[in-house]
């Protein structure tokens, strides 16, 4: 019943390109650390490293979806440039 009322907005990534099929990006994004705990147990009782390991993959994730070069945007990171991003949002 729901997909009959609402088929207009389930079926609009097929004529939008730029609609996604899902709404999950987030999860997906995570997917790999998820993957990584249940094969091979890792990183699993270390918080810290867990944590660390999720803000860069969220770091390299956020520059990827910019359109950014991955290897210029950590290089400039690790160089203390703090506003990698703001030059992509600006030219946007």
């Amino acid at each position: 019943m729901r997909f009959q009322n609402f088929r207009g907005d389930v079926l609009w990534f097929m004529t939008e390109p730029h609609v996604a099929f899902t709404n999950n990006q987030a999860e997906r994004d995570l997917r790999m650390i998820k993957c990584r705990q249940e094969i091979s147990g890792g990183l699993r009782c270390f918080d810290f490293a867990v944590s660390l390991f999720a803000n860069i993959r969220s770091f390299l994730s956020t520059a990827s979806k910019h359109g950014l070069h991955l290897l210029e945007v950590i290089t400039k990171s690790l160089l203390g440039n703090t506003s990698v991003f703001l030059a992509s949002l600006t030219t946007s």
